[in-house]
């Protein structure tokens, strides 16, 4: 007979617990079969699970990770539904199992986790946003809908139920060392399954803190790398840490209010902080194959773990697009292995006036439009070459315009000068022509930056979709760029007309450009270089920023159905989320040249701007 369920219990050397583990399942109201994936067991665990009817599968301790061993239990279970046990672990009643199922009766449903309590008084709670907040539990409700995602509580796979449907269009990251149900829970919620949280169903799991608290604080660092690994950046700093103290002494009575001074919770505590930069590596997952791989490839020859870079040309300006780029970026980077928390960052060329020491490589953020048509890009460009002679130079993709003859002479000029500039053009069009035009340059196609972004990335910027957003949105140019045809008709048919550079500047925006101007304004120019590039903390609030910029773009782009727009970098976020474009080119021809070089199934081009917005008129 077919297994109602399938329990999949990873386990090392677990002899002393695995039979209360498969007992528990055994026990349960409703058939199932168990399968124990273990790596390496120098113990009885294997023989124990054998005895008592469990399938073993055996893997080397070399080939385990928790998501490996997730998914070959996924693949080898013969039910549709699957339960996800540590060996640590027992299920604590014998309808756990009857009663979780219920669940799966929502075809959306992609897991399950017990929680203690569910605030409110509700018995359950389904969320399209995975639950996770430095929080406890017991604290369900619009506090999690506030929080990021990359956090410590949440989805955990020490018990937890998941539609094996699901895992397998869907399944575990096998690169990351610790967390893949966060990274999952994430996932499958971006694809628009919902993960379900079930009042009074939680199953203990203290049990690594039964072993120690040199093991407690080797787990909980080891969880605080993964996280850094998918977030970019470290999850807690010890501000962080006295934050969550507070709040939970303050929100607890008696004895109760020392809980964070107990040594477990202390210890925990401290190997989740982050009092050093960590090096943030990609997993293969976070930067797509296809696109993106073309641009890895391309800078792999050049960029090696080892090599120190200058990152020129920061977007300290209100332009999502550039944003992405950046970001998009620095995902790259990390890709390759260059350690991006060590890599000094500048807004511009001309802070660099004298720039210590610079890098043996720079890169300069691509994007924007090389040609007489936006002057402050040529004279980055211009600046670059000058400044950095004896360097590398990389200017990353962009796309080449209008050129006057001058304005060649003053670029192949200040190429062969330099003597080491690598151009990267994103069409085919401009590529043939920066080759043609600049033949001592080193000349490739690669895309757009921002292609390196996943929906994952995109959506964990955003809580949820702005609903009061019409379904079908009008994107357009409203600067020198766009020829205002899609602007003018869509304001003749009366439709609401959305651009990324309407939307209100962050107060990071502000703060920086105001500080930046008055530094310039108030000192002379080698002063104020040595101000904004020794003084200001770069890293950390460059990056905030470009990340409330992208905000802004994927918050108006977000739970559309379609975008007409004549933007590139609307197109690409839309693709990315998987929306359908409508494309309204502009008369320089960059979307099209664009897409031609790197298609998508998601993006159609209209012939002009009635013939794109003839669908929403009807």
């Amino acid at each position: 007979m077919k297994p109602i369920f399938t329990a999949v219990i990873r386990a090392k050397d677990r002899e002393r617990t695995i039979g209360r583990a498969i007992t528990s399942v055994l026990d349960q109201t409703v058939a199932g079969e168990v399968i124990v994936v273990d790596s390496g067991s120098s113990d009885r665990t294997a023989e124990i699970a054998e005895s008592m009817g469990a399938r073993v599968i055996s893997i080397l301790p070399a080939e385990f990770t928790y998501g490996r061993a997730i998914n070959i239990g996924v693949q080898e279970a013969k039910s549709a539904i699957v339960l996800v046990l540590s060996a640590h672990c027992a299920l604590p009643r014998s309808d756990w199992v009857e009663q979780a199922l219920t669940y799966f009766d929502d075809a959306h449903v992609a897991g399950l986790n017990g929680v203690t309590s569910v605030g409110g008084g509700t018995a359950e709670q389904t969320f399209f946003e995975p639950l996770l907040s430095l929080e406890l539990a017991t604290t369900v409700g619009a506090a999690y809908q506030r929080q990021e995602w990359y956090s410590f509580a949440g989805f955990s796979n020490h018990a937890s139920v998941v539609r094996r449907s699901i895992a397998l269009a869907e399944p575990f990251d096998e690169t990351l060392t610790a967390c893949e149900d966060k990274e999952w829970a994430n996932r499958v919620t971006v694809r628009g399954n919902s993960l379900v949280y079930v009042a009074g169903m939680a199953v203990p799991g203290l049990h690594r803190r039964k072993e120690g608290l040199r093991a407690l604080y080797r787990r909980a660092s080891k969880e605080a790398d993964a996280l850094e690994q998918l977030a970019g950046r470290p999850i807690w700093r010890p501000t962080d840490a006295l934050r969550h103290g507070a709040r939970m002494t303050a929100s607890r009575r008696g004895v109760k209010r020392l809980a964070p001074f107990r040594p477990a919770n202390f210890v925990e505590t401290c190997g989740r902080i982050s009092l050093r930069p960590r090096t943030s590596t990609l997993t293969s997952r976070s930067v797509p194959a296809g696109h993106a791989e073309v641009l890895l490839q391309t800078l792999r020859p050049v960029l090696a773990p080892s090599h120190r870079v200058d990152l020129a040309n920061v977007p300290l300006h209100n332009n999502c697009g550039d944003s992405a780029i950046w970001l998009g970026q620095l995902k790259v980077l990390r890709a390759l292995g260059v350690d991006t928390s060590r890599a000094r960052r500048f807004t511009n060329i001309l802070d660099q006036f004298a720039v210590p020491r610079p890098s043996p490589i720079v890169l300069v953020r691509g994007g924007g439009y090389f040609g007489d048509l936006w002057p402050d890009e040529l004279r980055a460009f211009f600046d670059a070459c000058e400044q950095y002679q004896g360097q590398s130079l990389i200017f990353m993709p962009q796309s080449m315009g209008t050129l006057s003859h001058a304005t060649v002479l003053a670029v192949t000029a200040s190429i062969e000068r330099h003597g080491d500039v690598r151009l990267l053009l994103r069409d085919t069009r401009s590529a043939e022509k920066a080759r043609e035009l600049f033949p001592t340059a080193l000349v490739s196609l690669a895309p757009d930056s921002a292609q390196a972004l996943t929906a994952e990335d995109l959506m964990g910027l955003v809580p949820r979709p702005n609903r009061d957003l019409p379904p079908i949105r009008v994107i357009a140019r409203s600067d020198s760029e766009g020829d205002g045809s899609l602007v003018g008709r869509a304001q003749e048919l009366n439709l609401k007309v959305l651009d990324f550079v309407d939307a209100e500047s962050s107060k990071t925006n502000k703060i920086l450009r105001w500080t930046h101007e008055f530094i310039r304004a108030r000192f002379p120019h080698r002063l104020a270089s040595a101000i904004l590039i020794r003084a200001l903390p770069k890293r950390s609030v460059y990056d905030h920023h470009a990340r409330a910029e992208l905000r802004r773009a994927v918050s108006l782009i977000a739970g559309a159905e379609k975008v007409v727009t004549d933007r590139l970098h609307a197109s690409i976020i839309a693709s990315i989320l998987e929306i359908e474009v409508v494309a309204v080119d502009t008369g320089y021809g960059k979307l099209r040249s664009y897409f031609e070089a790197w298609p998508s199934k998601f993006v159609t081009f209209a012939d002009d701007a009635d013939s794109a917005l003839r669908d929403i008129d009807d």
